[in-house]
């Protein structure tokens, strides 16, 4: 709820709240959290299976993912130019792969639209997380298989983290499009 807040309150442009999507970052953290939880209980009882694992997250996030995008895509028929419109299809098309967040990193820049132009924009956080979805379970499972000590697992997971951290931050002064 504080993180659904926080971005809230920064698109009503409240002066506390300018430094960007913070909410969005929280969010991240307790999702990723959460997820890694879940993962690891249900490997130590025997429960976890990829397709199970997926399947969960498909029921999760395409019901309402689905119902935004029709909605946008009947709006933008009533409401868009033809160009607008060939964009929103274009986004629509990388929001149902999970990739807008590459579509719209891809198309950024001095002659890009608006962003308020944009209805499908929010979907870069949604598949940040479902390209977190996708591959962490591999890498997680793939850690518990392969090393069976809980200390080898923390301390992968620790040295991916800096190593995120570490090429985010080399991002942000080289590439801050792509860093964000």
């Amino acid at each position: 709820a504080l993180a659904v807040l926080a971005v809230i309150f920064f698109h009503l442009e409240f002066s506390l709240f300018q430094g960007g999507y913070i909410g969005v970052d929280v969010f991240f953290v307790i999702s990723g959290y959460l997820i890694t939880r879940n993962i690891l209980f249900d490997s130590a009882s025997s429960l976890f299976t990829f397709r199970g694992f997926y399947i969960a997250r498909i029921r999760r996030l395409a019901p309402a993912m689905l119902v935004t995008i029709g909605l946008c895509l009947v709006a933008g028929v009533l409401l868009l130019s033809p160009d607008a419109l060939t964009r929103l299809s274009s986004s629509t098309i990388a929001s149902i792969a999970s990739l807008a967040n590459i579509r719209f990193w891809m198309s950024s820049g001095y002659f890009d639209v608006d962003a308020s132009l944009k209805p499908l924009l929010h979907f870069w956080s949604l598949s940040v997380e479902e390209q977190f979805y996708f591959f962490w379970p591999v890498i997680l499972i793939f850690l518990l298989k392969f090393t069976a000590r809980p200390k080898t697992v923390f301390w992968g997971i620790l040295a991916m983290l800096l190593i995120s951290f570490c090429a985010a931050q080399y991002m942000v002064t080289r590439n801050p499009n792509l860093a964000f």
